[in-house]
């Protein structure tokens, strides 16, 4: 289920499966795409991927707690930056927070389809106030469905490597 905020994203993925190409490649048909924040929750998701810009985070995690999750939704801030969990401990505790090192590139070449110039192994983070079972599950269910991801300890050095790249080869790119 996929909660968007742009109405033609939103047609364009109801009626188009998400293609992703290059080094990595996948194709799915999504079974939900929603506008609206209630309908999100009303699904109650037991993981959710937090893939928008840093500076929305507040706001939509503040909206989601509106409208009550349940207790167990895990958030997983798959953003740039340092310390974007951060914000997702302040709204839902630190059991429910985790963060994703995303080290790849790639861009959205129309509304449904990615293209992947390169990848590398993710890495989850693996904090000790969340259960490591569920985190090892999360981690297995991204590795089943081809997406290499490794969940790990020592994450936050992951996180700085990243911004030091994305700080040092952003204008150039």
């Amino acid at each position: 289920t996929v909660l968007c905020h742009h109405t033609p994203t939103q047609l364009i993925l109801q009626r188009r499966p998400v293609v992703v190409k290059g080094c990595l490649q996948a194709y799915a048909q999504l079974d939900e795409v929603l506008l609206e924040v209630a309908d999100f929750v009303a699904t109650q998701p037991d993981v959710l991927l937090v893939c928008i810009k840093s500076m929305d985070t507040e706001h939509l995690l503040r909206t989601l707690r509106v409208h009550g999750p349940k207790p167990e939704m895990l958030f997983v801030s798959c953003q740039n930056g340092i310390g974007t969990e951060n914000i997702v401990a302040r709204v839902f505790g630190a059991d429910r927070a985790l963060r994703m090192v995303l080290n790849m590139g790639c861009d959205v070449s129309c509304g449904n389809e990615v293209v992947v110039t390169f990848s590398e192994t993710h890495v989850l983070s693996l904090p000790p106030e969340v259960d490591p079972a569920l985190v090892g599950r999360i981690a297995t269910a991204l590795r089943e469905a081809g997406f290499p991801v490794d969940a790990r300890a020592d994450w936050r050095n992951e996180v700085f490597r990243k911004a030091l790249l994305n700080a040092s080869l952003g204008s150039l790119c």
